[in-house]
């Protein structure tokens, strides 16, 4: 008898330890499938889009998984599909900070659902433009890193990340010696793009060259209607915290001698950091 006691409570403590050891397995698990974001780049699904005002029927370029900037991949949260994008862009912020972002597919201005919530995605993507510097020398390229505006001060209000892209030119006169000393000032604090021209750091810097009429916006797709004038261009908004994979790489503007431009580097040098030590990287 005391030797089945002892054995029932042995079999009693084994499996109390069993039980615990699984609830504490399934808490990790729950806390990081549910409570934890993913802030991997997947692209949204289409009832998500369609939600928040987007016929993602109607999507141009989109990735697919088969694209070489996308891979098939899982991601426990609904509103995601099963397509994560690799490719990674860099940009500046309205303040001349670093950003990184994702491109997941364009839409023409008929792409916003005729509702409410269409109604709003468009008036978000107006007022949160991406700013694409065209470049003239190399037909296809861009001189630069992108500028995208964010609405900080009423937090996350664009969940898409759909963005008019506006197309930043100078003009002719921006090379006349009435402004040649602004220019300087320009390429002495930001570098020079591709063109040759100063680069565009910061909102501020942009108005200022509007104001005084030496660059001219365009909406994409206002000239030629087969272009398409919105863009789905996601931030990362934890770079360095998991959102940069291993498999990620990025697509920067390059010299003719394939390097980045020498005031870009640094956006090269910190995507590679991210990669390999992650939070141990500055950002900015």
């Amino acid at each position: 008898m005391k030797d089945r006691a002892l054995l029932n409570r042995v079999i009693t403590v084994v499996f109390t330890i069993i039980l615990i050891a699984t609830a504490s397995f399934a808490q990790r698990a729950l806390t990081n499938e549910t409570f934890r974001p993913e802030i991997r780049p997947f692209d949204l699904n289409d009832k998500y889009y369609g939600t928040n005002g987007l016929d993602a029927s109607l999507f141009k370029n989109r990735k697919n998984g088969f694209d070489g900037e996308s891979v098939f991949d899982f991601s426990p949260e609904r509103q995601f599909n099963n397509v994560r994008i690799t490719a990674t862009m860099p940009a500046y912020d309205d303040k001349g900070h670093m950003l990184f972002w994702n491109h997941h597919a364009d839409v023409f201005s008929y792409g916003f659902t005729p509702d409410r919530a269409g109604q709003y995605a468009n008036s978000v993507a107006e007022k949160n433009p991406i700013y694409i510097f065209p470049s003239v020398t190399h037909p296809g390229s861009e001189r630069q890193a992108a500028l995208i505006t964010l609405d900080t001060d009423n937090g996350n209000e664009n969940p898409l990340g759909v963005r008019a892209v506006v197309l930043v030119e100078y003009v002719a006169r921006a090379r006349s010696t009435e402004h040649e000393a602004l220019l300087k000032r320009f390429a002495d604090t930001n570098g020079i793009s591709l063109d040759g021209t100063p680069i565009i750091r910061t909102k501020a810097q942009l108005d200022e060259l509007i104001r005084k009429g030496l660059v001219r916006l365009t909406v994409r797709g206002d000239i030629d209607g087969s272009k398409l004038s919105y863009s789905i261009s996601r931030v990362m908004e934890f770079p360095t915290g998991g959102s940069i994979t291993d498999d990620a790489f990025l697509i920067y503007v390059k010299q003719d001698n394939g390097l980045p431009l020498d005031s870009e580097a640094i956006f090269v040098e910190t995507f590679e950091c991210v990669k390999r030590f992650a939070s141990e990287c500055k950002m900015n």
